[in-house]
């Protein structure tokens, strides 16, 4: 799952609704059980920009940052592609999961019409 965020933009942005069909499919299933549902897991408050630049800070960062250290030409080419996809995370931050991939029902998961486009 790490790594997706160190892919090509072109690749990443197809995977962001994809890891969020999970998470908002269990929040539906935790709410159905009465449990308390956590933002990440929740289709109706969460951001996923905001979520996966949270990610990348807490967990991938640093890992690639060794990655790097140990294989200069592997680890400047993901940490490349990790600021620029930050870039287009942060420039989206405040959109729900709908906004951002309109032709999803919830999120492009289930319907097979396919995923939408984050703008470059």
């Amino acid at each position: 799952d790490i790594s997706n965020v160190a892919k090509d933009w072109s690749i990443y942005k197809q995977w962001i609704p994809l890891i969020f069909a999970e998470f908002f499919d269990q929040g539906d299933n935790e709410r159905d059980l009465g449990f308390d549902v956590g933002v990440p897991y929740d289709r109706a408050n969460c951001h996923p920009c905001e979520m996966q630049s949270y990610f990348i800070d807490f967990f991938v960062s640093e890992y690639l940052c060794t990655i790097n250290v140990w294989c200069p030409r592997i680890g400047e080419l993901l940490l490349a592609n990790l600021q620029a996809n930050k870039g287009h995370l942060e420039a989206n931050s405040s959109k729900k999961i709908d906004d951002l991939w309109p032709e999803s029902d919830p999120i492009g998961a289930h319907s097979g019409r396919g995923l939408g486009e984050v703008g470059d």
